[in-house]
C-alpha cells in the first residue's frame, strides 16, 4: 500500500467528519430542513415499529408480583369497597389510578376512610396527571392532584408525557425537576412505586438516567405476554372469592381498563409498538413500566461519541477502498460504491437489530452512516483539491507534496 493513498485517505476522511459536523449545525439553525427531518422521522417510526415489535422484556419475577384490578362502572362506594378488600389481604403496595376531585364527594366517607387505611400503612400511591406546555422538561409544566379529603400519600404523575404526536407509546419519561415546592424529583406512577418498594432499585436506574441527557425519554420495553399480569374485577374481590389470597404480598395497580376488550374504545387506550397493533390500557402499560423498572431491563444506549469513535476508522478503510477503485477503475466505480455502500448499511443496520433485540442496546446509526454516505462527494472534492495542491509553488521544496490521484495511478 502507498505511502500517498493513506495520506489522501486519511485527508478525505478528516474532510467527511469536517463535513458532517457543519452539515450538523446547519440542520439544526436552518428551518427550511424541515420537512426533510419530519420525513426522516415517519421513516425512523416505521423502523422503531419494526424493531420494537421484536424487541420485548425477558420474563422476569416482577411480572407475577403485579396485579390489576378493574374499577370497571364502580362509584366511589364501589371502589371504596375494593380497596378494603384488597387491604384485607395485605397487599405489599395499592397504586390507584385514579383523580378525585371534591366537586363529586358524596356523604360517604367511606372512600376517604379505605384511603387512609392504606396510608397509614404506608402502602399506598395516588395518580396525578401532569399538564405541559411545549417539550417536556422545557416548558411550564403543572401537576394537578387529588381534592383533599382524597390528596393522601405521595402521588405520581399517570399521563404518558412522552407519548409520540401519532398516538403511540413507546417511551416513557420517569422524572421531572421539582414541581413548585414539591420536595425532590416529580415522579411517574410507576417511578413513584419503584421508589416506594424497591428503593435500591430505583437508585441503580437512577445511575442509568445519570448518563442521559435531562429529561430524555427511555423506551419501554414491554412484556413478552400481557397476560402475566392477574387481572381482576369487581366479582373476584366480593367476599367469599378464592380469588382474593392471590393478592397477599402483591403490587396492586387499581383503575379503569374500558376498552381493554373493545379495540374500538378509546378510553384511555393506547397504540403499542408491539407489531401486531396492540392496543393497551393506561393501566397496562404502567404495569409494563414497572415490571421492566423492578426486573431492571431498561434500555442502554451506545453514547455517541463512542460511535463516532468507531465510525472514524471504519470510514478511513472504506476510503482507502475508494480511493483505489477511483483511481485504478474509474470506469467501474459508481457501481462498486454503490454496492459496497448498501453492504456496509445493511450490516450496520444489521447489527443495531441484534443489539436491540438480545442485548437491549441502542445504538444510533447516523454516526456511522452519515460518514460513509458523504464519502464519495467528498472524495470528489478532495481529487481536485489535492491536484491543485501539488502544482502550487508556494509549498516548502524540502517537503515535496505528491498525491495518489496522479496520473501514475491510473488505470481506466
Amino acid at each position: 500500500m502507498s505511502r500517498s493513498l493513506l495520506v489522501d485517505s486519511l485527508g478525505a476522511t478528516i474532510a467527511v467528519f469536517l463535513v458532517c459536523g457543519l452539515l450538523k449545525l446547519v440542520v439544526f439553525s436552518v428551518g427550511f430542513l424541515d420537512p426533510v427531518h419530519s420525513a426522516l422521522h415517519h421513516v425512523g417510526l416505521e423502523f422503531d415499529n419494526h424493531i420494537h415489535g421484536q424487541t420485548r422484556a425477558p420474563l422476569g419475577p416482577s411480572s407475577s408480583s403485579i396485579c390489576l384490578v378493574d374499577i370497571g362502572k364502580a362509584n366511589r362506594s364501589g371502589i371504596a369497597a375494593m380497596l378494603t378488600a384488597i387491604e384485607r389481604q395485605n397487599p405489599r403496595l395499592v397504586a390507584v389510578d385514579v383523580v378525585f376531585d371534591q366537586k363529586k364527594a358524596p356523604s360517604d366517607t367511606s372512600l376517604q376512610r379505605a384511603l387512609a387505611q392504606l396510608q397509614q400503612q404506608r402502602k399506598l400511591v395516588m395518580a396525578s396527571w401532569l399538564s405541559m406546555e411545549g417539550e417536556a422538561g422545557h416548558s411550564r409544566s403543572e401537576l394537578h392532584e387529588s381534592d383533599a379529603p382524597f390528596r393522601l400519600g405521595p402521588t405520581g404523575y399517570t399521563n404518558f408525557v412522552a407519548e409520540e404526536s401519532d398516538g403511540m407509546v413507546r417511551h416513557h419519561l420517569p422524572a421531572l425537576p421539582p414541581l413548585g415546592d414539591a420536595p425532590g424529583d416529580t415522579l411517574s406512577f410507576a417511578a413513584r412505586i419503584v421508589s416506594i418498594v424497591a428503593p435500591a432499585t430505583w437508585q441503580q436506574y437512577g445511575n442509568h438516567r445519570a448518563a442521559m441527557k435531562a429529561n430524555e425519554p427511555d423506551w419501554i420495553l414491554y412484556q413478552q405476554d400481557q397476560r402475566l399480569f392477574s387481572r381482576f374485577d369487581s366479582t373476584d374481590l366480593a367476599p367469599g372469592s378464592a380469588r382474593l389470597p392471590e393478592l397477599r404480598n402483591k403490587i396492586v395497580l387499581l383503575g379503569s381498563m374500558a376498552g381493554a376488550a373493545d379495540p374500538y374504545v378509546s378510553e384511555d387506550v393506547h397504540q403499542v409498538p408491539l407489531g401486531d397493533g396492540t392496543r393497551l390500557t393506561g393501566l397496562e402499560i404502567h404495569a409494563n413500566i414497572l415490571a421492566m423498572l423492578l426486573d431492571g431491563t431498561h434500555l442502554r444506549k451506545i453514547p455517541d461519541w463512542v460511535l463516532w469513535l468507531v465510525s472514524f476508522p471504519l470510514c478511513w478503510v472504506l476510503m482507502m477502498f475508494f480511493a483505489w477503485q477511483f483511481q485504478r477503475y474509474h470506469i467501474w466505480f459508481h457501481l462498486v460504491f454503490k454496492t459496497v455502500q448498501f453492504i456496509t448499511a445493511a450490516l450496520i443496520v444489521l447489527v443495531a437489530l441484534l443489539l436491540f433485540r438480545f442485548g437491549h442496546i441502542e445504538m444510533n446509526t447516523l454516526p456511522l452512516l452519515a460518514p460513509m454516505a458523504l464519502a464519495v462527494d467528498v472524495l470528489y472534492f478532495y481529487e481536485g483539491f489535492a491536484r491543485w495542491l501539488t502544482k502550487q509553488s508556494w509549498l516548502p521544496k524540502r517537503i515535496p507534496y505528491t498525491t495518489y490521484f496522479d496520473d501514475s495511478h491510473a488505470h481506466h
